[in-house]
Order: C-alpha cells, then sequence, then structure tokens
C-alpha cells in the first residue's frame, strides 16, 4: 500500500523511518534512510518532509553499486594489473 499524496494526508502523519543522509548533485539526488518494511515497499512512493514541504521520494533497490559483489571481493578484471 503507498502512501496517500500530501493534499490527502490527515495529522498527526504516521513516522515510517527516517533519513540518515541525503545528497544534491548536478545530475539529481538520492537519500540513505531507515524505513520500517523497506525492502518490501521498494517501488513504492512514499512522501518525505523536507524544508517545510512534503517531498514525494521512490523506494529503491538498497544495492545500487556492485550488486554481484566482484569489486569488494577483488573479482573485478578491471582492476587487476594486466600480465606481461
Amino acid at each position: 500500500m503507498e502512501a496517500p499524496p500530501p493534499e490527502v494526508i490527515t495529522s498527526p502523519v504516521p513516522m515510517l523511518g527516517h533519513v540518515t543522509s541525503s545528497y544534491r548533485g548536478t545530475v539529481g539526488s538520492f537519500a540513505l534512510a531507515l524505513l520500517a518494511g523497506g525492502l518490501e515497499r521498494e517501488g513504492q512512493t512514499l512522501y518525505a518532509f523536507d524544508s517545510g514541504r512534503s517531498v514525494p521520494v521512490v523506494v529503491t533497490d538498497p544495492v545500487h553499486h556492485d550488486r554481484e559483489g566482484r569489486r569488494r571481493d577483488g573479482d573485478d578484471q578491471r582492476h587487476r594489473p594486466s600480465a606481461g
């Protein structure tokens, strides 16, 4: 069940979690958050409160870099010295 848009929300609003850090760049922005039932909410649009306004956010997969763990485990061929 997705959260209703801000114009439909009545007070008090149930708290589902909180943003632990965020980044705003020239290409876009993202945030990390602790969210109740976060894994089950992937793809849902929720609303976060920022600077006095409600902002729609989309819950995404928590792993967005090196999904297979190759770089973490040292198996990424791009970073190995060439033989020779």
